[in-house]
């Protein structure tokens, strides 16, 4: 409950747009994690170390809800907010919420800051409303020991297209499942999306509703899948409006499983050069998948291949889609293709022992 002189000072700061102290907002934040409820920010604040919604483990729900907010982070090399409980790995606090803020922070190129960190005790939290700039990472999720389940961002942009403040925009860095993002858009100056580490008993994430804009940085992913364990780490991108990112547009290493449907425009803004559009197999001894479904894709503005396979243990399916570009087959990979469009001046190519083709346009049954 807050004093009256605290209620006074967030009338204020509601009035005129000043920031008021972080300790208040940090000291709310405690007292609402016996409680539960909703913490309410005024439109302003700003904060020189990392402001904790950090509670004892429980179920309580507790939101910090801005007004909306802009929070100006001073914090360097550290988490802008962190989320979670202040117990080990099996010692959860559900049902955290953020909602309606905008984080500034000190740039993309200060190593180690971050705009949120999502804590392996931070199962079924969810995230409404979010603008975040001016981090080296936007959001990054981490699992510990066992998985971080149910993470729920909605509604939610981090940095701008054109200039991105961020140098990646979302980090899911290790164990962490069932992971939902609906209704972004991502922009990063190097990635839009980085899933690495162990996966445990097997990591996955969903980007659905959004757009991929856009990355700056040929040679590097925009996308990249890679697991350190060989337990996968599935990714689900589906319905996205608006791909374009520099090349490779994907990247897909050893434990990767990247399933993508229903891409309306996806091109290399960024005149990458003759670069791969999507790699599956970044080694030769990578096991790897790629899925894709009525997608609309052109490879990279050089020409290079549209998608290259370099191992023979990957699985790559391609159905009802429009393919500009050649699929290159490194290694003789398995491989399935049905019902696409091919528009570029031939379609398969390499070492074709695993291939199979049906009813495609501009490229003959095998």
């Amino acid at each position: 409950m807050r004093t009256l002189a605290v209620l006074l000072l967030a009338v204020v700061a509601f009035a005129g747009h000043p920031t008021i102290a972080q300790a208040d907002v940090q000291s709310d934040i405690n007292a609402a994690c016996l409680t539960g409820g909703t913490v309410q920010m005024p439109p302003a604040v700003t904060v020189t170390t990392t402001l904790n919604l950090v509670c004892d483990p429980g179920t309580t729900p507790l939101t910090l809800k801005g007004a909306p907010t802009v929070i100006t982070c001073q914090t360097g090399a550290a988490p802008c907010l962190k989320v979670g409980s202040n117990a080990a790995d099996n010692g959860s606090r559900l049902n955290l919420k953020v909602r309606d803020v905008h984080l500034v922070g000190p740039g993309r190129a200060v190593v180690g800051s971050e705009g949120i960190r999502v804590l392996p005790t931070a199962d079924d939290s969810a995230f409404d409303g979010l603008k975040i700039d001016g981090f080296e990472k936007g959001m990054r999720l981490i699992g510990g020991d066992i998985l971080l389940i149910g993470v729920r961002v909605s509604n939610s942009d981090i940095s701008s297209i054109w200039n991105p403040s961020v140098d990646t925009a979302v980090h899911l860095d290790g164990r962490v499942a069932n992971i939902y993002f609906t209704s972004f858009a991502l922009n990063g100056w190097r990635r839009v999306i980085l899933s690495d580490g162990p996966g445990g008993t097997g990591a996955s994430a969903s980007f659905t509703h959004g757009r991929l804009n856009s990355t700056w940085n040929p040679g590097t992913a925009a996308v990249y899948v890679e697991s350190s364990d060989g337990v996968a780490h599935e990714l689900l991108l589906s319905d996205i409006e608006d791909w374009e990112t520099a090349c490779p547009y994907v990247e897909i290493g050893h434990g990767g499983r990247v399933a993508i449907n229903g891409v309306a425009f996806w091109s290399d803004p960024q005149q990458s050069g003759i670069r791969p559009g999507i790699i599956v197999g970044n080694t030769p001894t990578a096991v790897s998948w790629l899925r894709m479904s009525n997608v609309n894709v052109t490879h990279c503005s050089g020409e290079g291949n549209l998608v290259t396979v370099n191992s023979p243990s990957t699985f790559t399916t391609i159905t009802g889609s429009d393919l500009t570009g050649r699929v290159q087959f490194n290694a003789a990979g398995q491989a399935s293709f049905t019902g696409n469009r091919f528009l570029g001046s031939s379609c398969l190519n390499g070492t074709l022992t695993g291939v199979r083709a049906a009813a495609n346009v501009n490229c003959a049954d095998r």
